[in-house]
């Protein structure tokens, strides 16, 4: 969960299923949108007692495959998205969200891991299409013992739509552990038009997981955005 400025949420729920050697399936849905929006009439008067939301669902099925014996897996995803506003007479859309493809993979005896994806291919909702997505990165783990552990992530990404601002992105992350317990971490990201920041915290205690991040204020020429929080919680078990 999100909660970010201008009162938008952004909410993620993810679940997968390990096959052992047949891969793994997965089930996400994510939203995004705005609540209680005010309502006004045609005189441009608000009517206090309406309000309205508007919110973006988006629901992906996915499959991932290990490929044995040379350290990489290769994954997928398609996705269907529903959009619309939730008041009288409004129509809302559902479209094909595109499919994702990815890579992962790992060398120098695990200390090095990388990873691609091209993500919203031929997605498109109503009249408008889905920016196709393209992402690469590389993760060292620069520190690992019983107590410690270490990893620093550098990836690149570029958002294919037109826009005013730069869609194009350099991330630079870290993120320490103590005894598998506790984790701190930080990290930033530069487009050319835009600089953002990020720290956080995360604890493990018997499979369960909690992590928050925060994200101050973009240093950016537009000046339309403002902090936002993120929390999540995971759980992993074997059966």
């Amino acid at each position: 969960t999100a909660k970010m400025d201008f009162d938008r949420k952004h909410n993620f729920l993810g679940i997968t299923k390990n096959l052992k050697s047949a891969g793994a399936v997965g089930f996400a849905w994510t939203s995004a949108g705005v609540d209680a929006i005010p309502y006004y009439d045609n005189d441009g008067k608000e009517l206090s007692d309406k309000r309205f939301n508007f919110a973006d669902h988006a629901f992906a099925l996915s499959y991932g495959y290990g490929i044995p014996d040379i350290d990489i897996s290769l994954g997928a995803s398609l996705k269907i998205i529903k959009s619309g506003f939730d008041y009288e007479n409004a129509e809302g859309k559902i479209g094909f969200g595109g499919l994702d493809i990815g890579a992962l993979g790992c060398a120098f005896n695990n200390t090095a891991s990388y990873g691609l994806a091209i993500r919203n291919l031929g997605g498109k909702v109503g009249e408008g299409t889905v920016p196709m997505v393209f992402d690469i990165g590389v993760a060292f783990k620069i520190l690992k013992n019983h107590d410690h552990a270490a990893m620093l992530a550098l990836d690149f990404e570029n958002e294919m739509v037109d826009l005013p601002e730069s869609t194009t992105g350099i991330r630079l992350g870290a993120e320490y552990w103590l005894k598998n317990v506790l984790a701190i971490r930080a990290g930033g990201k530069h487009t050319g038009d835009r600089r953002s920041l990020f720290g956080g915290f995360g604890v493990r205690v018997a499979g369960l997981q909690i992590d928050y991040a925060f994200k101050p204020t973009d240093d950016t020429i537009y000046q339309l955005d403002g902090s936002s929080h993120f929390v999540s919680l995971s759980y992993v078990f074997t059966p």
